[in-house]
């Protein structure tokens, strides 16, 4: 199956798979609390409809893998879900209440959470025991989350941030029809449930997935101001849009020049040191936060961080995956992930930043308590017992 599946045409269309998923990261994440106070949305409903999004995560990643799992669908599950996501994004043209946005919030992500999880899949898949080079195919998603950070910022500043639902419409479109080009042969001997679904209790049973599991949510959780209030923290100090949008791409810049290197860090650092190093710097990029956001020189060097606390704590955290879940339960491994990581941790992280910011004005404890929070999950990460070096991952 792997050299069917290890093409160029292939490695295109995953990397322009995920250059299209991430780019609508790259508008919503920074800019949708942005959007939510252009419709006179105080911080905490902010938070509260950003803990929507992220809670929709929890469960739904983890019902599609494990129907997917049993049926061997992935491809099909993907192109569904971009499909579906596409007609709900749609209705954020009409839904300008709270109530209304929530409920769109649930079925858009509804669908939307499901498409990482078995992309991750196809890709390893695809690589087999190349899966060291995951990172020159996901690399192109960092890539999309770049550009559209960063024209969002000049295209909200100048024509409004209402365009938000239309370039979402449009990248949304690109997404389903990119997702034709992959390929995918399910293995003829997919499993029989029972077997699979026992083993698979018995992976997240063990105490190294359990702190495992713990750390990663607790540095999510650690992100909730960034992804809930930076744009808004910027500007309320004085910059624009667009500088606000540069920023968070210089980030994601770092984060990509990580993972071009991510192997060899692998290879010399091991997984779980690599994961120690990026908490530990996450935790330094909250405290600094609020001692650098007046200098713009300052702040930019700070955003460098983000190849710790997204680049290489995500690469550390997909060879763990790729270790403890093998098999038919790689699917339900990555939806697990995805699920504590981005929903669990996601909304506890936007309820709490949303509760604590305060128009603003709690700004300054919000990152402590961020900085604390990574501080811990480092901790936990420390706990566990995972082989140094793990040169095929």
């Amino acid at each position: 199956m792997q050299q069917e599946l290890d093409t160029p045409r292939q490695w295109l269309a995953l990397s322009g798979c995920y250059f299209f998923f991430f780019a609508l990261l790259g508008i919503i994440v920074p800019y949708w609390g942005a959007y939510l106070t252009s419709l006179n949305f105080s911080s905490a409903q902010i938070g509260e409809l950003m803990a929507v999004l992220m809670a929709t995560r929890i469960v739904m990643p983890l019902i599609w893998a494990i129907r997917v799992d049993k049926s061997g669908k992935r491809l099909e599950a993907i192109r569904l879900g971009a499909i579906c996501s596409l007609l709900f994004f749609c209705w954020f043209y009409v839904a300008q209440s709270y109530w209304a946005i929530a409920l769109v919030l649930v079925l858009f992500s509804s669908c939307w959470s499901a498409i990482l999880p078995q992309m991750e899949v196809i890709t390893l898949s695809t690589l087999d025991k190349r899966s060291h080079d995951y990172s020159k195919i996901r690399l192109w998603g960092s890539i999309g989350f770049i550009v559209l950070v960063s024209l969002g910022g000049v295209i909200f500043e100048h024509f409004g941030i209402t365009w938000l639902i239309t370039i979402g419409v449009v990248l949304l479109g690109c997404l389903t029809l990119t997702t034709l080009f992959i390929d995918y042969h399910h293995p003829t001997n997919t499993n029989n449930g029972g077997i699979d679904e026992q083993a698979f209790s018995s992976i997240i049973r063990q105490p190294n997935v359990l702190l495992f599991l713990g750390a990663i949510l607790l540095l999510q959780v650690s992100h909730g101001p960034y992804y809930s209030f930076f744009v808004l923290y910027l500007l309320d100090v004085g910059y624009s849009e667009s500088f606000a949008g540069l920023q968070i791409g210089l980030g994601v810049i770092a984060e990509v020049a990580v993972f071009m290197v991510t192997a060899r860090l692998l290879k010399r650092y091991g997984a779980k040191r690599l994961l120690l190093i990026s908490m530990l710097l996450s935790a330094l990029r909250w405290i600094l936060m609020p001692l650098v956001v007046h200098d713009a020189w300052a702040l930019s060097v700070n955003q460098l961080l983000h190849a710790a606390s997204f680049g290489s704590a995500h690469a550390g955290a997909m060879a763990m995956l790729n270790h403890w879940f093998v098999g038919s339960s790689r699917g339900r491994g990555q939806a697990l992930y995805a699920s504590v990581s981005f929903g669990v941790g996601g909304a506890i992280g936007a309820l709490y930043a949303g509760y604590t910011w305060l128009e603003g004005a709690g700004s300054d404890i919000t990152w402590l308590i961020a900085a604390v929070t990574a501080l811990v999950a480092m901790a936990l990460v420390s706990l566990i017992h995972y082989p140094h070096q793990r040169s095929n991952t």
